[in-house]
């Protein structure tokens, strides 16, 4: 990270504090970062709402980012504010760095509950003698300290019915974690904060004397010390260019519930993020009189949509598995890859039959059957004959109008991981490897056995194959899945500017992939691709020439990539021109111009060196074929000129580069001998509204450049913009 470039941490105070109870922590984290601490919604002085959730308490702390223009911050919470931290990195991973806690409960067994309402408790707080009244009064002013009081122990007294994090949303935690305890503390054990810690992949416990509670009894400084230190090592690690683990959404059968898919998401839990949504009409959801197929498809986007998932990875058992392919028929940009347990997708008059018969609810309420007792605590408090019921009718729909055709199958071009086993009584092997002909990127695994009921599946095995496979999707194309893929939005065309020396022909390997999603326009910058050569080069004549081969097309608003030293030229563009860019991306984008920097930018473009090495590299015919009819020495000559210029003044300084508010992306590579990926990764701290994508290998020369890939996330990237910002666009 740049030495002027500073972390932001959001301090999200204790239940019935206030942020201004946080400032000795925000004044230890001054020479490390940046420190925003919002009053969380009821406290503080703000407006007291009748009733408190978790989840209004996180909006309402993404909100007061949004507002202060934070995109992304490191996250810090102490007491009842570490659960709320924790729940913000839980379900808005893509707004934090990492989240770091002191004294975070998240058990609210029974015990817990009358303590934490004891502790708040008017009789308590109101014997004599005691200043927590007038303190709370102080910290609450305008507002009556007992209605804060009030609203945030009727918020505990909910914890205690629905815990707003279980096992699996820790899991899920994909953000690095520090976790601040103490050996002897009142309201959060030790053991707790260590049980935390195992359950949370990325996570850290520091442990110190004495007790958490209150705040001020904590070791600020320590703490803060503690904290810096973590900052730094994230940063040097490069997390904030790391792509998030990836996720699946499992999908349960017929009559099941998400919690009977558990044992599957604790199986490639440790890879992957997996959530168990309850479908419509399952596990103690209201039961509409009819569901169909495009019912469920929606109810699941839905989910996903609630649960931030703007792309995932979809599991689906049995008749789930029928829903899991219809999602990849017509959801193809939500979903990175589809994988099923017996696949049922032929719904002749046998199978109709069949399958109607085992869900009827006379059979399965004979005497002496468990699986009617199963369905009552599943299904709870709906009527379980409701559930089996509406499910009987859809399959009868599937006899009449089969979901999912021949050409639907062959239509879908997502990866897909078909499970089957050998002697299933519901869905035969043959059927499973016919899918398996059908879907192009498919591959079929059969295991020895049955396939219903779910408890007879092999799970830790295949959860292994499961998550063996989604890494390598994941290795195959991390670049395309970086973004989610939205659909497409008609948009203006997007400027390309090429690197030093280049012109707006060798930038074509990567136009040619643009070209299916956007119109593009990839000028030849002043003095290159032949143009007339100028007496010398400035970044200055540079900018207002693109922005006059932009008006010349009537291009008044757009987005704009550059590459290397092109890239440079992008931000400036962005910076100067704020006004003719939607958003900008750049490549290899090298913005630290000290002696060393210039002294080898200038080496590489030196025409002696270039001409001697000719026969090695073809580089010296390559500039001669680009620039015709003007004479490459010149140009090249005329290039180093400007490098030299930008070491004596660089025309963007780290106040330029804060003051760039238009969102960005930034590529790198993590071994590039001129852009180094330190440099880059610092560059993104630097820039409000961005976010840095790193690929293997080099970024120079132009041709070593995973250009598809670069493609694909590239314009994933402007379509998620064009979709948020419609209206404006």
């Amino acid at each position: 990270m740049h030495a002027d470039a500073k972390a932001t941490v959001v301090i999200l105070h204790g239940a019935n504090g206030a942020a201004s109870l946080m400032k000795p922590l925000a004044d230890e984290l001054r020479g490390c970062a940046e420190a925003f601490m919002p009053n969380m919604l009821g406290h503080g002085g703000r407006e007291v709402p009748e009733s408190l959730t978790i989840e209004s308490l996180a909006a309402d702390v993404v909100a007061q980012m949004d507002a202060a223009g934070l995109p992304r911050a490191y996250l810090f919470g102490f007491s009842s504010g570490g659960l709320v931290a924790l729940y913000l990195a839980r379900h808005f991973p893509e707004r934090f760095h990492g989240v770091c806690t002191v004294a975070a409960k998240y058990v609210f067994d029974q015990k817990t509950v009358e303590h934490w309402t004891y502790m708040i408790s008017f009789e308590r707080l109101e014997r004599p003698g005691g200043k927590r009244p007038q303190e709370l009064a102080r910290d609450h002013a305008p507002q009556d300290w007992k209605k804060v009081i009030s609203m945030n122990r009727d918020m505990f007294v909910e914890f205690g019915k629905k815990p707003p994090l279980d096992e699996l949303d820790l899991r899920a935690i994909s953000i690095p974690a520090l976790l601040f305890s103490s050996n002897q503390d009142q309201i959060v054990t030790l053991d707790e904060t260590l049980a935390l810690s195992r359950l949370i992949p990325n996570s850290k416990p520091v442990i110190f004397q004495g007790q958490c509670h209150p705040f001020n009894v904590v070791p600020v400084p320590a703490v803060a010390k503690a904290m810096c230190n973590w900052i730094a090592e994230n940063e040097r690690r490069g997390m904030l260019a790391v792509t998030p683990r990836p996720s699946i959404v499992i999908l349960h059968g017929s009559n099941g519930s998400g919690a009977t898919m558990r044992a599957l998401a604790d199986a490639v839990q440790t890879e992957v993020n997996a959530y168990t949504p309850n479908m419509l009409a399952h596990g103690g959801r209201d039961v509409p009189e009819r569901v169909t197929i495009e019912d469920l498809a929606n109810d699941i986007i839905a989910y996903m949509d609630g649960q931030h998932l703007a792309h995932a990875y979809v599991f689906g058992y049995s008749s789930g598995a029928c829903l899991a392919l219809y999602l990849a028929r017509h959801f193809p940009q939500r979903f990175d890859g589809v994988c099923t347990l017996a696949a049922k997708y032929v719904f002749d008059e046998k199978t109709v039959a069949h399958w109607t018969h085992l869900t009827d609810p006379e059979r399965l309420g004979r005497p002496g059957n468990k699986r009617a007792a199963e369905l009552t605590e599943t299904h709870a408090p709906q009527d379980w004959v409701a559930v089996t019921s509406s499910n009987r009718r859809l399959f009868e729909d599937y006899g009449r109008n089969p979901p999912l055709s021949e050409d639907d199958l062959r239509a879908i071009k997502i990866p897909a991981l078909l499970f089957s086993s050998d002697n299933d009584q519901l869905v035969p092997l043959a059927e499973t490897t016919a899918l398996g002909e059908f879907i192009a990127d498919s591959r079929v695994v059969i295991f020895k056995g049955q396939a219903h009921p779910f408890s007879l599946v092999p799970i830790p095995a295949m959860g292994n194959v499961i998550t063996k496979w989604i890494a390598q999707i994941e290795a195959r194309g991390a670049l395309d899945r970086e973004l989610s893929a939205v659909s497409w939005t008609l948009r203006p065309p997007l400027v390309v500017l090429h690197g030093a020396n280049g012109s707006g022909a060798s930038m074509q390997p990567l136009t040619d992939q643009l070209e299916a999603h956007t119109e593009i326009f990839a000028p030849d910058l002043i003095g290159q691709g032949g143009r007339p050569l100028p007496e010398r080069l400035t970044i200055e004549e540079m900018a207002s020439d693109v922005i006059a081969q932009m008006d010349a097309r009537g291009i008044r608003q757009t987005y704009l990539f550059g590459y290397s030293s092109g890239g440079y030229l992008a931000l400036y563009l962005a910076r100067h021109y704020p006004e003719r860019f939607i958003a900008v991306s750049a490549l290899a984008v090298k913005y630290v111009f000290d002696a060393r920097t210039v002294a080898h930018w200038t080496h590489l473009a030196d025409p002696k060196r270039i001409r001697e090495l000719n026969a090695q590299t073809g580089r010296m015919d390559e500039l001669i074929r680009t620039h015709a009819p003007q004479d490459w020495e010149a140009i090249v000559n005329m290039t180093g000129d400007y490098f030299r210029e930008l070491g004596r003044k660089a025309p963007l300084s780290i106040d330029d580069l804060r003051a760039i508010r238009k969102p960005v992306m930034l590529f790198c590579s993590d071994n590039d001998q001129v852009v180094p990926l330190d440099e880059s990764t610092a560059l993104g701290k630097l820039l409000p509204d961005s976010r840095t994508v790193v690929f293997k290998g080099q970024s120079h020369p132009f041709k070593v450049i995973p250009v598809t890939a670069i493609a694909r996330a590239l314009s994933n990237w402007i379509d998620a913009l064009q979709k948020t910002n419609a209206a404006s666009v």
